[in-house]
């Protein structure tokens, strides 16, 4: 591996900072433009209410939505935040900036990863790619970003610390190893199998012997003791269920020559015009088979088989290095060839990518980005309502704007049972830690209401007859919001909101705006 000469150091750290101060800036502006933290995160939010509920001591259980869902989630972020909001900090305020900070340390943390592992002139390349890529970003700077921002420092950190362990055999270098591994152990699971398994790739490439085994045996055993007193009392209290049923909600199959080809759609590396980035992964690929680099191409594919659900989260950190290859391989070879001699012509022709990556990363930090929604006042004020003026326990169906959304992207879905203390019967959050495929009935369930958006209400009325749903009580009131922003003609829950008002077993208890509620009476 190249040597990094003193000389070179500070313009490597200014640049650094640049990059890092543009990361910072990408994500306070899509942070800013809502006075409440994106998307998700409501589960937190009461998880952290709990722990200082509990006196700082680790509940038994979370309140979130009356579900009795085990409190065997990794406690760290939330202990932090805790704490934090003693100072006093307002919760929903660290909700919103605290991830937007943990994310933007992972830039240097991934500088510090491609050092061990790239061309030290590729180093600051690839640190901008990744600073680039949406998917670097834009799961960690929401609500719920509060773990998983965390759980991705860590694990970037854990790699970086190992690769050096694996390379200088240094003391100093595993004991750091071991303590990020074990902070990632504590901050995240999925990020955690991630980090271990990458482990596993890095010994192939820097040693691929018996004595590599014995290090990454040693770092892993060490992080397992190092956070032994969390993990046993969880076992004591709940056993391996939670954390099995939290594995199986995840399990979905693979096929590696669909999910290639699903790199050449924008959708995966999400940008907002031309998926550049998702091409540039192909001919990395290809670049990485050529190089005979199959410890990076094994590792590229190993977020889909150990976090399938989340896998393009997680693939952000190998498609970085991936990407890095097809543009030093491929891309400057071929630009320095037809663009000689040098003039101002051909320096505009070498930024001509970057700039663009520039732009689209802009143009996806912009509002109205779906990823960005979040619970608006009126939504708030609505909320405020059913907590103060609703029976406690009493039993909700949630209807959105967000009809084409997933339940992940549906932040009222969420948000509703933490900030009112109702239940929403339709929540699937959390409920991948319950045994008896209770996480697949409440997304089935989710689908199901999304259906009756079109339909009068003895749709809604007929789900909780049918035997899927049988064992599920019936609601006992309809928060219906609607997206303001649409015409009214696109409006998708109208239809069934004047249904329900014309109806004699509905009555309307509550209005503003964009809100309304009703009450059932079977």
């Amino acid at each position: 591996m190249p040597s990094h000469p003193k000389s070179s150091f500070f313009p490597t750290l200014d640049s650094l900072v640049i990059i890092t101060s543009l990361a910072f800036c990408l994500r306070l502006f899509a942070v800013l433009p809502s006075s409440f933290p994106l998307n998700d995160g409501g589960m937190f939010y009461t998880m952290v209410q709990d722990i200082q509920a509990a006196g700082f001591k680790l509940p038994m259980f979370t309140s979130f939505n009356s579900s009795l869902i085990p409190f065997a989630y990794p406690p760290l972020s939330l202990y932090v935040t805790a704490l934090l909001n003693t100072l006093p900090l307002p919760l929903l305020s660290l909700f919103r900036f605290l991830p937007l900070v943990v994310s933007t340390l992972t830039v240097p943390a991934f500088f510090l990863l491609a050092k061990q592992v790239l061309k030290s002139k590729d180093v600051l390349l690839a640190t901008l790619i990744f600073t680039l890529l949406p998917r670097s970003f834009e799961w960690q700077i929401m609500g719920g970003g509060i773990t998983r921002s965390f759980g991705q420092l860590f694990s970037i950190l854990t790699l970086a610390y190992s690769a050096k362990f694996f390379r200088q055999s240094s003391k100093t270098y595993f004991l750091i190893s071991s303590l990020l591994l074990a902070l990632t152990i504590i901050s995240h699971l999925e990020l955690t199998f991630f980090a271990v398994s990458s482990l596993i790739f890095l010994t192939l490439h820097f040693t691929p012997n018996f004595s590599g085994i014995k290090k990454v045996s040693a770092i892993i055993l060490t992080s397992l003791i190092l956070t032994s007193p969390w993990w046993m009392l969880i076992l004591t209290r709940h056993g391996l269920s939670p954390f099995l049923n939290a594995a199986a909600s995840g399990l979905q199959a693979f096929d590696p020559t669909s999910y290639t080809l699903f790199l050449t759609l924008s959708s995966v590396t999400d940008e907002v015009f031309l998926p550049v980035l998702g091409t540039l992964t192909l001919l990395g690929l290809v670049v990485t088979i050529q190089k005979r680099a199959w410890w990076l191409l094994s590792w590229f594919y190993l977020p889909i088989i150990i976090a399938p659900r989340n896998f393009l989260n997680f693939i952000v950190v190998p498609m970085s290095l991936v990407i890095t290859h097809a543009v030093t391989s491929l891309l400057l070879p071929f630009f320095t060839h037809i663009i000689k001699p040098f003039s101002f012509r051909s320096l505009l022709a070498l930024l001509i990518i970057p700039l663009y990556l520039l732009v689209s990363a802009i143009a996806f930090i912009l509002p109205g980005n779906r990823y960005f929604d979040s619970v608006s006042s009126s939504e708030k004020t609505a909320i405020e309502w059913v907590k103060q003026y609703t029976p406690p326990n009493s039993r909700f169906l949630i209807l959105s704007p967000q009809i084409f959304s997933s339940w992940g992207m549906d932040s009222l879905l969420e948000w509703f049972p933490a900030l009112s203390q109702r239940i929403s019967l339709a929540t699937p959050q959390g409920t991948e830690w319950l045994p008896n495929h209770e996480f697949r009935l409440r997304k089935k369930l989710h689908q199901k209401i999304k259906g009756c958006y079109l339909q009068d209400p003895s749709c809604l009325e007929s789900i909780f007859s049918s035997p899927t749903f049988r064992s599920l009580p019936i609601f006992q009131y309809i928060l219906i919001s609607r997206d303001n922003s649409l015409l009214s003609q696109a409006c998708e829950v109208c239809l069934l909101t004047q249904q329900l008002q014309n109806s004699p077993r509905y009555k309307s208890v509550y209005q503003n705006p964009q809100v309304t509620i009703f009450s059932f009476s079977p």
